[in-house]
């Protein structure tokens, strides 16, 4: 615990003995030749006070002062009242005002000693701020006296300026100290080098151990836990009303710490109750993606101070309440056996157990990530070149240590790891670390393996950060950087110098802190030395980055070009030394052995790029806080009785706070496991008893694109019910969705497709998981097998006739139902449509951005699996099924067997809809789709189709990027066909086609092609798909009696069209596939929307016309009616539809005209349009 991931085990427990994380007062524990020089206070004639009214408004940042340099006790109005600073001349002579000891809370004493934070009433008078006051309760490590004060919650500001031409960035730093130590004020943190630029520096104190981070499950106590980031929480809203008073911008804070004031930042950037509150962050040293707190930590705390009652939340609170404080701060409890483990912080940020108003973490870190409002904030974060030199110093001095990892190799461990394992699990993992490391274990370990055990836990914060990377690189909108400090000064690395004396060499935990502030002891350079220009290099970068969000600084941006980290690639770092220099990252070789030890721990490792899937662990973890609300039993944990039996769903809160039921992980059909893998599915047995649905299960076994692991479960066929009220007038349309992802891929549940926004309706949400790849598209022409294929389908048909059945159970319209899919999953629906096996039991379809009237399944994808995996018989169907029977399910999901040039010419999807080849009773499809659709059962029902303005844009992804993108269209100019064209046409007619149309684009092919022809073969790919919409739509005209509705998503939004965002970055521009998809349905990127701006609007409308399109079959809403007639499409005239931008139009279809070109190929091919 304590450095990364609360790790370091053994370390940890030496930091603590060695107040690694805590700076002391001045005082002569640093031992150094030359002495800081301390703050010098002005002489001045007088000391007048310059007072006006404050402004009140943040449109017109202000300072009261007139003359910096004749203001020497400055007086500022704040929200609470008047406070006077004083002016500061810092260590090369800068001034600056400083106003220390700011209150933001109520004293938490009494009461309110373990409750989260008060705002506290205004004040009359003037407050002196000009010094500071006491740190928070403590036990000093140096003297292991108690010292500080319970009545700690104050800031303290430090300004430049009160009086600038534009307000001044604010940086906020968060102390370090284990969560149980550390000073907040510029007695341990001097911001002399920061006054030498333009900003604000301000620090936060906040409650620590027993008394910032008890917790109690009752929630009658109201003591949830994390008080201590509760205060901090309260201190920045304080900041941030108080911004414009001291000169600042409210607009453009930078939070940032170092070691556990690091992982504070970090746990801050995952919590939504910061959403707003500051704009970009710095980690310094501290990571941890999991909290890792100890059980029953209160009640052993009031056993060892003499409690004998039991353990009761309520008694133990009483008696804690009049414990003195003195006596809580200093409560050392841990067995010799748990220190040995590395246990030293009993007290540590935890995940609430339950749901308060400003509940700050109520799931785990590596959960709240994947969703976090700060995905979209640029962050740096790095480490030093020698963060685990700790045990070289405490080995040579303390030869003890050293039989903690002879004895006890798991303590090498992160404690992530070391929790999670069995004592004999961890015992392996932990020899397995050292033997990698040291080459040894055990006995053989001894003094000489200082250096390697230095290079280990070195690793293991490097690996800590680098799962931070990992996250962000997933999940994240906004650049990030990483920093090494690498500065081996002989005199100027105060923490290395104050362990192990200037002999030692290397670059320690909290060494880079004396660059960026006079702590207690610095000294004054000669400006010559490199340390003097690294001090000045580091504050700039920083400097730069809170001002302008980019860590390339004037002073450095010659020297060298700090470039954000990328997915893909070498990792690249700016190493901080003597030199600035970017360089691949030295330590990420060396990761993968942590890797595989979470991988033989279980620990998921790996980060989804949360976009297209996120984890299926990834549970009530939603950035918007959709949490679980806590009430009686019938308003928050209903109860339904289904045809299957009871199922207990919960209440929760969407994005905008509309209160909505979910029901996750209902069961419809019996698991596929064992000789069911690819058949059909079948009806499951009533259960006994209710059935716990109030979390999302997995979902189905697939590849994830992005880590390329196998996800999910093969038993993965349940649904998943959202509804706005179980009780109204009149029952509820539905409106069941079926996920894209290539028949391949995908999650059904609100972990990817958060209901949030239908929520705001009278509607009933209902999502389906199905079978992917293999498992649901496998087929055998031998019908002794009973495979013919489709079995994905086919969950869907079962689930809905599930739906249909249990409708009115959930307060629904069995008799209105509307079935809707994007992508993949539109086309999914376009086959239903033609099926009759579904013949009632929808009512209503909208299909977006995906189409097929031809299935062009590739022939012999079974045999051509099994070969794959082994199988070394002939292609005759009872063998291959029996030897895929057997397969490993994770080989069968992860098989990727086209060559290459199948790979070139377009192929991608092995295992997809096929047309069966013999009738079954539970046949989905016997013919061709453009066959079926003209005596379909759903030429009777009203449609709703549509795609983005720039569809292409994703068959074009990586564009710029990866040049195998550009080579395949270079040479393989077949790969530009649909895939109907090229599986009716030979070789040569596929080649000459592409050509052809490249040239109707691009006005080039071959080589010819390049970088520039980009929009042209977007635009390509585009028509692409909207004639494949356009031949469904000609089928609809020619067959269908029931209207068809048309519309064009057009909204380019430079910060909320997320899936293009996500692909090509914030600065371009256009509509791809999928951005539609963000103004339905919260996504994992989803950020929540001031009401003011135009895409809630977009968003308001779209759900406003889907949903009244399931209600009443007219997608005129009340809401978009007076706006603009959507009519149906009509066979003549122009091609009619509504264009979805900031306005609501109805328009010609801009495309049109350039369908032709694929009509005439068509032509060419033979083949019919409808």
């Amino acid at each position: 615990m304590g450095l990364a991931n609360f790790s370091f085990s053994c370390l940890a427990s030496c930091l603590c003995e060695a107040n690694l994380f805590e700076i002391a007062e001045p005082t002569a524990h640093f031992k150094v030749d030359k002495p800081r020089l301390s703050y010098e206070f002005i002489d001045w004639d007088s000391t007048v006070s310059m007072e006006e009214p404050a402004v009140q408004s943040r449109q017109h940042w202000h300072s009261e002062m007139t003359d910096d340099d004749r203001n020497i006790s400055p007086v500022v109005q704040t929200t609470h009242g008047k406070v006077r600073g004083t002016l500061l001349k810092g260590l090369y002579d800068e001034k600056f005002y400083a106003f220390d000891g700011i209150p933001y809370a109520v004293p938490p004493l009494g009461t309110l000693r373990f409750k989260e934070p008060h705002d506290l009433k205004p004040w009359y008078g003037i407050r002196d701020c000009s010094k500071p006051l006491d740190k928070c309760l403590q036990v000093s490590t140096y003297s292991q006296l108690v010292e500080g004060s319970e009545d700690c919650l104050y800031l303290n500001i430090s300004v430049k300026t009160l009086k600038s031409e534009k307000p001044l960035p604010l940086m906020v730093y968060i102390h370090g100290g284990g969560f149980k130590g550390g000073d907040p004020s510029r007695r341990a943190w001097g911001p002399d080098y920061f006054m030498r630029e333009d900003v604000i520096f301000i620090s936060i104190g906040h409650r620590l151990g027993p008394i910032g981070f008890l917790s109690f499950k009752d929630p009658s106590l109201e003591i949830p836990g994390n008080a201590g980031l509760k205060d901090i929480v309260l201190a920045l809203r304080w900041i941030k009303a108080n911004a414009v008073n001291f000169n600042g911008d409210p607009d453009n804070i930078t939070l940032f710490g170092h070691s556990s004031g690091s992982m504070t930042v970090q746990l801050l950037l995952a919590s939504p109750q910061t959403e707003g509150l500051f704009h970009k962050a710095i980690l310094m040293a501290g990571f941890s993606m999991e909290l890792n707190r100890q059980p029953n930590m209160e009640y052993r705390l009031a056993k060892h101070l003499g409690y004998e009652g039991e353990n009761v939340d309520s008694q133990v609170l009483d008696f804690l309440l009049k414990a003195d404080p003195h006596l809580l701060v200093s409560s050392d409890f841990f067995t010799e056996a748990e220190k040995n483990r590395g246990l030293m912080m009993p007290f540590v940020p935890t995940v609430e157990s339950y749901v308060t108003p400003k509940a700050v973490l109520l799931a785990e870190p590596v959960e709240l990530q994947r969703k976090t409002w700060s995905n979209r904030i640029p962050i740096i974060l790095g480490s030093n070149s020698g963060e685990g030199l700790m045990p070289m110093g405490f080995l040579k001095k303390n030869p003890k240590w050293l039989s903690r990892f002879q004895h006890s190799p798991e303590c090498v461990l992160p404690s992530t790891l070391r929790l999670r394992c069995d004592p004999g699990q961890g015992r392996q993992l932990g020899q397995s670390l050292l033997d990698h490391f040291c080459q040894a274990h055990g006995l053989q370990l001894t003094v000489t393996h200082s250096d390697a055990l230095v290079k280990l836990f070195t690793h293991s914060i490097v690996h800590a950060q680098e799962r931070i990377i990992q996250a962000r690189l997933a999940y994240g909108q906004a650049a990030t950087y990483l920093y090494r400090f690498d500065f081996d000064s002989p005199d100027f690395n105060f923490y290395r110098i104050r362990f192990f004396g200037k002999e030692q060499r290397g670059v320690g935990h909290v060494d880079e802190l004396g660059y960026i502030f006079v702590i207690p002891a610095t000294f004054k350079l000669d400006e010559s030395r490199p340390e003097f220009n690294t001090i000045r290099r580091m504050v700039s970068m920083l400097v730069h980055f809170a001002a302008t969000s980019d860590p390339n600084a004037p002073l450095t941006k010659a020297l060298v070009e700090w470039k954000p980290v990328t997915r893909f690639g070498t990792r690249m770092v700016l190493n901080i030394s003597e030199e600035l220099k970017f360089i691949p990252q030295p330590e990420k070789p060396m990761l993968k052995i942590f890797d595989r030890l979470f991988e033989q721990a279980g620990v998921p490792l790996k980060f989804i790029v949360a976009m297209f899937a996120p984890k299926s662990s990834t549970v009530n973890a939603e950035r918007h806080w959709r949490a679980d609300m806590m009430a009686d039993y019938t308003e928050t944990s209903p109860v339904v009785q289904t045809t299957h039996g009871k199922v207990r769903g919960t209440l929760l809160k969407g994005l905008y706070d509309d209160k909505f039921y979910a029901f996750d992980g209902i069961p419809y059909a019996v698991p596929p496991l064992g000789t069911w893998r690819f058949k059909e599915p079948q009806d499951m047995d009533p259960w006994n008893g209710i059935r716990d649905c109030s979390k999302p299960l997995d979902k189905c076994l697939q590849v994830s694109s992005y880590t390329k692991l196998v996800e999910g479960s093969a038993d993965c066929l349940y649904l998943n019910i959202s509804a706005k009220t179980l009780k109204s007038d009149k029952p509820l349309p539905l409106m069941v969705y079926i996920h894209g992802g290539g028949f391949k891929g995908g999650d059904p549940s609100r972990r990817a497709w958060g209901p949030d926004y239908f929520m705001r309706e009278n509607v009933i949400h209902v999502s389906i998981g199905y079978r992917l790849g293999p498992f649901g598209f496998l087929a055998f022409e031998d019908p002794s097998l009973e495979i013919p294929g489709n079995a994905g389908l086919k969950d869907i048909v079962l689930a809905l006739r599930w739906i249909k059945a249990n409708a009115v159970n959930f307060n629904g319209d069995p008799d209105n139902i509307t079935l809707f899919g994007h992508s993949s999953g539109s086309m999914a629906v376009q086959l239903l449509l033609a099926s009759p096996q579904t013949e009632g039991l929808f009512h209503k379809t909208i299909l977006m951005a995906g189409y097929s009237m031809e299935l062009n399944r590739q022939p012999d994808m079974e045999y051509r699996l099994a070969k794959h995996l082994g199988y070394e018989g002939e292609n005759v169907d009872r063998q291959v099924l029996d030897f895929l029977l057997k397969a490993d399910p994770h080989l069968l999901a992860s098989a990727d067997f086209f060559t290459s040039a199948e790979k070139g010419s377009g192929h991608s999807m092995p295992f997809r809809p096929s047309v069966e080849s013999y009738v079954t009773p539970g046949a989905v499809l016997l013919a061709e789709p453009i066959i079926l659709l003209r005596s379909s059962w759903s030429n009777s029902i009203p449609l709703i189709l549509g795609a983005t303005s720039n569809e292409g844009l994703l068959s074009v992804n990586g564009f710029f990027t990866d040049p195998t993108v550009l080579q395949q269209l270079q040479t393989y100019p077949e790969s530009v066909l649909p895939n109907t064209l090229r599986n009716a046409t030979s070789p040569a007619q596929q080649r000459a086609m592409g050509i052809q149309l490249l040239e109707d684009f691009c006005h080039a092919h071959g080589q010819d092609l390049n970088l520039a022809h980009f929009r042209a073969l977007e635009e390509l790919f585009t028509i692409d798909m909207l004639h494949s919409q356009e031949r469904v739509i000609r089928a609809r005209l020619a067959y269908s009696q029931a209207p068809t509705y048309l519309y064009r998503f057009d909204y380019d939004s430079p910060d909320f069209n997320l899936y293009r965002i996500r692909f090509w970055g914030p600065d371009f521009r256009g509509v791809t596939h999928g951005d539609e998809l963000g103004y339905l349905y919260v996504i994992p990127a989803t950020f929540k929307l001031d009401k003011s701006r135009p895409e809630f609007t977009a968003i308001c409308r779209m759900v406003a016309m889907w949903v009244g399109f399931a209600a009443t079959s007219n997608p005129n809403a009340p809401l978009t009616k007076p706006l603009v007639d959507w009519k149906p499409l009509t066979s003549s005239g122009a091609r009619m539809l509504l264009n979805i931008n900031e306005e609501l139009k109805f328009i010609a279809q801009p495309e049109e005209p350039r369908l032709a070109c694929l009509d005439r190929l068509y032509e060419q091919a033979g083949i019919e349009m409808f």
